[in-house]
């Protein structure tokens, strides 16, 4: 009998008999493969009361009706089996399975199992380099029972294996390695000038931020909790000191602390400090808790103002180059008074938390520029009208300081006894390299013989190296 090419449909024979006969298989052949369902997958046997209409496909162990016809479909017509030899790029639905399946020549096997699948658009559509695309709200991928791990492969250390992150379908965000093998998190205002975030050493795992500047306060005693002068508050004229690093401007300043927090009622408070070179094009300052009013602040000469309000407040700086040293801060109200606390200057232009460095820290930085020493001086005499004194300072200052002497000491020089020294005998003061200053006294005080030594008494000596 005469078939079709790809279906196996009986042709009708010129001058047959009984032409209903061979056109019905057809019909019935046409009536099994079109629109393609069976029930089950791999039946090797075949059920006992099959119903009407349904098929199957028969496993590789066929029994019974159904040996012999591995692979094959199995239809009932409603008296007998019909069988279709599998073709490849046959598609049934497999209702028990709830998927459809393909004849790939050899085995039959789900539809998007192929292996390769070239594309795969789910609501959308894949190209050549874009293989899978999915349109969504929201995609899933979940275990199977235990854990579940996602894996994005790449050829050589130099390549990309990466997830990024688009606006409009320009980048803004890469997490992944990207040009060698450290992890790197990278992000971008325009998908073409990408900046590392983060930076993780695969040898070692220690992480870096090359785009974030360091944290540290540029400025010293910003929580203004270091006062060796001893300053209770209130008025300072244009120039004085009050908390160390912080003093009056030209217009003099009115200012208290209570719990840390400073109110500045007039004038203005300037900072000028050193900052390490290579600082960059912007810096941000910030305060905590400001109320009463606007903040102003200048730096070099560019004011900007903060409004009040709770939390970590502040403003950016920018400028078109690094920053240079030194460099001057001036605080003021705009407007009647202010209080806040926990002033910061850090580079970058991120308002970040403050970040109190250790006390002992601030405090050695602060004495860089000044120091108060109080206590027994050693004296010696360099002449019989004359005498000069001799001490360690704890820590090496900016700068050859000016000294100071508070009120007045007791000078107890060995065989002489006691005589006065004031702030007005104290003549000059030089500093070496091991920290060792020496003050000279003014002619006759203490009056002492060549060579004769003791102490000074009970001075208080400052000595300032203030920019």
């Amino acid at each position: 009998m005469v078939s079709s090419t790809r279906l196996s449909l009986p042709y009708l024979a010129a001058g047959q008999a009984q032409k209903h006969v061979t056109h019905n298989d057809a019909l019935a052949l046409l009536d099994a493969l079109v629109q393609m369902s069976v029930l089950e997958r791999g039946r090797n046997a075949p059920p006992a009361s099959p119903a009407a209409g349904s098929g199957y496909i028969i496993g590789s162990a066929p029994t019974g009706t159904f040996a012999g016809r591995a692979d094959q479909l199995a239809f009932r017509d409603g008296e007998a089996w019909t069988f279709v030899p599998p073709r490849e790029g046959l598609v049934p639905w497999v209702a028990g399975e709830a998927q459809a399946v393909v004849y790939a020549g050899t085995a039959w096997r789900p539809l998007l199992s192929l292996n390769p699948l070239a594309l795969l658009g789910v609501n959308a559509t894949a190209d050549a380099f874009n293989r899978l695309a999915v349109a969504a709200p929201s995609a899933l991928l979940t275990h199977e029972g235990a854990g579940h791990r996602l894996k994005i492969n790449k050829a050589a250390a130099a390549e990309t294996a990466s997830l990024l992150f688009q606006t409009g379908y320009s980048g803004r965000a890469e997490l992944g390695l990207a040009g060698d093998d450290k992890l790197r998190f990278k992000a971008s205002a325009d998908g073409s000038a990408w900046f590392d975030a983060m930076l993780v050493e695969g040898a070692t795992g220690e992480a870096s931020f090359p785009a974030t500047p360091a944290d540290d306060n540029l400025l010293i005693n910003g929580d203004f909790a270091i006062n060796q002068r001893n300053f209770a508050g209130g008025a300072l004229t244009a120039g004085a000191y009050g908390f160390d690093r912080w003093k009056a401007d030209t217009g003099g300043a009115s200012l208290s602390i209570s719990a840390g927090v400073l109110t500045l009622t007039a004038g203005a408070i300037l900072q000028v400090a050193e900052i390490p070179p290579g600082v960059g094009q912007r810096l941000a300052f910030s305060v905590d808790g400001l109320s009463g009013g606007n903040l102003q602040v200048t730096i070099n000469g560019v004011t900007q103002a903060i409004s009040p309000g709770t939390g970590r407040r502040g403003v950016t700086f920018s400028t078109g180059t690094s920053w240079t040293s030194p460099l001057s801060v001036r605080l003021s109200p705009a407007a009647g008074a202010v209080s806040f606390a926990n002033a910061a200057l850090v580079q970058g232009g991120t308002i970040r938390p403050y970040r109190p460095r250790p006390i002992a820290l601030e405090m050695l930085m602060c004495q860089r520029y000044f120091q108060v020493l109080q206590g027994g001086v050693f004296i010696m005499s360099s002449g019989p009208a004359n005498g000069s004194g001799y001490a360690v300072l704890p820590h090496r200052m900016r700068a050859a300081p000016a000294p100071l002497m508070v009120g007045s000491a007791s000078a107890n020089i060995f065989n002489i006894g006691a005589t006065t020294v004031t702030a007005a005998n104290l003549l000059s003061f030089t500093m070496n390299s091991s920290q060792v200053a020496a003050i000279s006294f003014g002619s006759g005080t203490p009056a002492t013989a060549a060579n004769q030594s003791g102490f000074l008494l009970n001075a208080t000596l400052q000595f300032s190296a203030e920019l």
